[in-house]
């Protein structure tokens, strides 16, 4: 902050999507003003229900001007640094949230705790916060996960219960770097960020005859595609899986309706799936989910075998679990009592192992 009526603002940004905020614009706050000097590395540019995207220099779409209310992705061809000058900072700012997703700025420069930022007025109100690559849900312990800052040039997206204003509290605001959530990726495994992700909060990681330990990483997985990755630092991870946006970089990433699946990778390579014995809840955009536990899958079945589905009674959805003790084609079918074919759930090669799948039969008379 140069003085009360300038400030400059150097927001470095990489290649593929970046969730950011201005807390400053110049008075011309149109895309192709804001966006000049980097228009050869910037595609696109998404807010909420809006966007905007560079045709040769051009930017056309919804999204016209920025807000220093809003967060916004940018969406980057190779790396780059916005540099801007722009008007007075509001810290007082007034958010008007509406119930669900609302991607919004934070005013200053700086950092602040998150339930320190948040008004206690209003804190309860908000189920979780989302930003690239990290998310924090609001528990009956407090708020878990990764995130634990509110920071100056980052995006937030507040998954509201009502609808709601705020300003933040800015009292505790630090001017210092902050030390943000460090982990070393796996040599070998490494995703792209998306515009489109969910993130699944794990409680523990239930192992045989052993622990996970601080440093192992989980990784989540769309197919066969890594995407997201998570070192264990303590209980209540938030582990990132990001979907398919409009980059080629996220192909194979998950889509709506998609079960992701979970690995721990142990730092002496060993890598091991994980299971939820109740099933993993199917990936939608900015979907926040508690999984509770994970916990290893058992050795190759000895027998083949097909559980009792659960739960039943069910309404409408419920669960199938088989074991394979080796690769086989399965077919599971559903009969009503008189022994008509109702539908066909599978009819595909599965590996041996344990698999489970989920029947929705909303469409059916009970």
């Amino acid at each position: 902050v140069n003085d009360d009526s300038t400030v400059e603002i150097h927001l470095p940004l990489n290649n593929g999507a970046n969730l950011v905020s201005l807390y400053s614009l110049p008075e011309n706050d149109s895309l192709g003003n804001i966006f000049n000097d980097i228009n050869n590395n910037i595609e696109g540019v998404l807010g909420e229900g809006s966007s905007g995207y560079n045709m040769n220099g051009t930017w056309i779409g919804s999204l016209t001007e920025l807000s220093t209310s809003a967060g916004y992705w940018f969406l980057m061809t190779a790396p780059d640094t916005l540099n801007l000058i722009g008007g007075p900072l509001n810290p007082n700012q007034i958010y008007n949230l509406h119930t669900g997703a609302n991607l919004i700025s934070f005013p200053v420069p700086g950092n602040v705790g998150i339930s320190e930022g948040l008004p206690d007025d209003m804190e309860g109100q908000i189920s979780a916060i989302i930003t690239a690559g990290a998310g924090a849900m609001n528990t009956d312990i407090g708020w878990i996960g990764s995130l634990i800052n509110f920071e100056g040039g980052v995006g937030y997206w507040f998954l509201a219960d009502s609808s709601l204003s705020f300003s933040y509290n800015l009292e505790g605001l630090s001017r210092t770097a902050l030390e943000s959530y460090s982990e070393i990726l796996p040599e070998g495994y490494h995703f792209h960020q998306s515009s489109e992700q969910a993130f699944y909060f794990v409680r523990d990681i239930i192992l045989t005859r052993r622990n996970i330990e601080f440093g192992d990483w989980v990784l989540s997985y769309c197919g066969e595609e890594v995407t997201g990755i998570r070192q264990w630092h303590d209980n209540f991870m938030d582990i990132p899986v990001m979907g398919i946006d409009n980059s080629d970089l996220t192909d194979g990433y998950c889509r709506e309706g998609d079960v992701p699946s979970f690995k721990l990778l142990r730092q002496d390579g060993e890598l091991i799936n994980l299971i939820k014995e109740d099933g993993i809840p199917q990936w939608k955009s900015l979907g926040v989910y508690m999984i509770g536990d994970l916990m290893a899958e058992p050795p190759i079945p000895e027998s083949y075998a097909l559980r009792n589905a659960y739960p039943n009674p069910f309404n409408p959805v419920t669960n199938l679990r088989f074991e394979l003790p080796a690769n086989a084609q399965v077919e599971i079918n559903v009969y009503d009592i008189t022994g008509r074919l109702v539908e066909t759930l599978i009819r595909s090669n599965y590996q041996a192992g344990y698999h489970l799948i989920t029947w929705n039969a909303n469409q059916f008379a009970s």
